[in-house]
């Protein structure tokens, strides 16, 4: 199995905003002001307070940590629910979806994992020119819808559409905001604080298979996952509470995909070799129950392997 650092979300945290001023800034360059249209209204200090911000970068206190929990508790709740694929994989396979094939119903966390990274190239611009509260409540909201549905899913269709389609869209936006917060509030420690966020991962990935396997047997499928978007409702409202942009918003020029960054040859080998990475890595965390148990390991204990595998990841988003 791939490292446990290697499928957090840190290590592709650059890629995934490549349509932010944000990753701009992570290459260790002074935000130009000449490149950006500033608010036609500027409270307090005018552009020179506003460029002083974009070179004055807090890395730490308590506002700047604040929102490091905050993407942790959205990490928890995307990443995190998502990584739990696993579980969900094995369950349909012998109840619910049993009359279709392993590979169709792995459709199901094949969309989810797409669409957690995809609509990063739409959110990032969105989050640059201002739109960060209206895409991040939205998400938040479609998220619980979601899960909420899902316990009333009773088809192939349903699942794909509730828990693929709405859970991946949902997640991405999430992420993708959550993301681009960490570079307005660190610069120095930037990689420290997407590290931390990512702990969120880890965190979800590992409680999320454990609940489900403690609570199917004892009240069902519906009230599971009922009980799991409860969960979601708390981790999503804290994120809500405590995430707050500190930098005004600014229309980079150049439309909606930022194609001069690959004009740098290695953050393109770096996007490529992610890409390519990223298609294999979640088919362990898909199979990885399943294959358990064709291999003879009790069902009870291949249960576990997700939330042991994600378990695994939380020293890497750490270190």
């Amino acid at each position: 199995m791939a490292s446990s650092d290697d499928h957090s979300p840190s290590k592709t945290a650059n890629a995934f905003n490549n349509t932010s001023h944000e990753f701009q800034d992570a290459a260790v360059e002074k935000p130009s002001l000449e490149k950006a249209e500033l608010p036609a209204h500027i409270p307090g200090d005018g552009k020179e307070g506003i460029k002083n911000r974009l070179e004055d970068f807090p890395d730490g206190g308590w506002r700047a940590w604040l929102n490091v929990f905050g993407a942790v508790c959205t990490c928890f709740s995307t990443f995190g629910f998502i990584n739990s694929w696993g579980v969900f994989q094995a369950y349909y396979q012998e109840t619910i979806l049993k009359d279709y094939s392993p590979s169709a119903v792995a459709w199901i966390g094949s969309i989810q994992y797409a669409l957690i990274f995809l609509p990063g190239l739409v959110v990032g611009r969105l989050f640059d020119i201002g739109y960060f509260r209206a895409v991040f409540l939205t998400c938040n909201a479609l998220l619980l819808l979601a899960t909420f549905l899902t316990a009333q899913c009773t088809r192939y269709w349903h699942f794909l559409l509730c828990q693929g389609i709405v859970v991946g869209v949902a997640s991405g936006g999430l992420y993708g905001c959550s993301n681009a917060i960490m570079a307005h509030w660190f610069r120095r420690l930037r990689g420290r604080a997407v590290g931390y966020m990512s702990i969120g991962t880890a965190l979800g990935g590992t409680v999320f298979p454990i609940v489900a396997k403690k609570l199917i047997p004892q009240v069902g499928f519906p009230w599971t996952v009922r009980i799991i978007g409860f969960m979601l409702i708390l981790t999503t409202g804290l994120s809500i509470l405590t995430l707050k942009r500190r930098l005004p918003p600014v229309n980079i020029k150049g439309g909606l995909f930022n194609w001069a960054v690959f004009r740098d040859a290695h953050y393109t080998v770096y996007t490529l070799s992610t890409f390519m990475f990223f298609m294999g890595l979640y088919t362990v965390l898909t199979y990885v129950s399943v294959s358990a148990v064709q291999l003879g390991v009790a069902p009870d204990l291949a249960f576990y392997f997700v939330a042991i595998s994600n378990g695994g990841s939380l020293f890497g988003e750490i270190y």
